[in-house]
């Protein structure tokens, strides 16, 4: 029965031993990856978004042309006709010129916002996903660390264990390990 004993608390010791030293290991590689943290880089959606002059060189065409054509009708009416119809006829370039750029300012706001609304929600992804990735990796080495400690404090327990076991039996006039101790030539009783 004794050596059973001296068997099971050898493996007692050698699966703490083992724990402590897996338990330190995982703390020890989550520390690393800690530490090398890479954080992430995330683009902006928007941040290419440009403002559109299609629209704005289409409109300054179709406006040179309907000029051109009035122009032409103004010609045919004789000087007065044309001196009559110029001022009309800036005013509406004037007008239209002025509607681009009403056009493109109003395009150049939205882009700005969206580009602002992008980086805000880029930021806020970031981070989430970051406080995401460092607690995990935390968690895993508080797990690593207990782990450790976990085997550290069942391996004591256990030599604390059989410490106690070989003294009682010791003093019983046996041994935990099945056999007593040798007798040395020259001691009394001999």
């Amino acid at each position: 029965m004794a050596v059973f004993s001296a068997i099971a608390a050898g493996v007692g010791l050698a699966m703490s031993a083992g724990s402590a030293i897996k338990g330190a290991s995982d703390a020890k590689k989550a520390k690393r990856a800690i530490n090398n943290y890479q954080r992430q880089e995330l683009s902006n959606p928007y941040g290419n978004l440009q403002v559109s002059t299609l629209g704005a060189e289409l409109q300054q065409e179709s406006m040179n042309r309907r000029s051109a054509t009035a122009i032409k009708a103004l010609q045919g009416m004789g000087g007065r006709g044309v001196l009559g119809g110029l001022a009309g006829l800036e005013a509406q370039q004037q007008e239209g010129e002025r509607q681009i750029a009403a056009d493109l300012d109003a395009q150049a706001k939205r882009v700005a916002e969206l580009r602002a609304q992008g980086e805000y929600q880029k930021m806020g992804m970031q981070e989430t996903r970051e406080q995401q990735d460092l607690a995990g990796l935390g968690a895993q080495l508080s797990a690593g660390q207990q782990s450790m400690w976990g085997g550290i404090s069942a391996g004591v327990g256990l030599v604390g264990n059989i410490a106690q076991a070989e003294g009682a039996a010791k003093s019983g006039g046996g041994s935990l390990f099945g056999k007593q101790p040798p007798k040395v030539v020259g001691q009394k009783g001999i």
